[in-house]
């Protein structure tokens, strides 16, 4: 898939690591800085920079730890698409709601990643990111 500045792929690092691979197609001072700020990060809640490495063609490749389960852009995406067949999720029953093919996520597991989000934004800011 393409992510903001170039490719993204799936790999395994030192074989059983499932990883990330960020391609930079060219490198421009906010990737440079992009690239600076991955390596100091050390958090719970921020994928593991693994590494970079340039390729045959001189691209510059980010080794990120590939983060467990689905990414947001997946949750609300269903949530839109849930919303605009105008279904409510009240009237489903557990299992009604696990046979459907949009997953959502709960209103606990929202509130979960609005804190998780929370410290984040912290500890960017204790750092002096911006």
């Amino acid at each position: 898939s393409s992510g903001g500045q170039g490719k993204v792929f799936k790999g395994k690092y030192k074989n059983d690591i499932e990883v990330i691979i960020k391609q930079y197609s060219s490198i421009g001072e906010k990737d440079n800085k992009e690239i600076a700020i991955y390596k100091e990060l050390k958090h719970d809640f921020i994928v593991e920079f693994f590494g970079s490495f340039v390729d045959e063609a001189k691209r510059v490749n980010l080794v990120l730890e590939k983060a467990k389960g689905e990414d947001i852009d997946y949750y609300v995406r269903n949530e839109i698409e849930f919303q605009r067949q105008g279904l409510d999720l009240s009237n489903f029953n557990e299992e009604e709601r696990q046979k459907l093919e949009l997953k959502l996520l709960t209103v606990k597991e929202k509130l979960i990643f609005i804190i998780q989000l929370c410290d984040v934004l912290i500890y960017f800011k204790k750092k002096n990111y911006k």
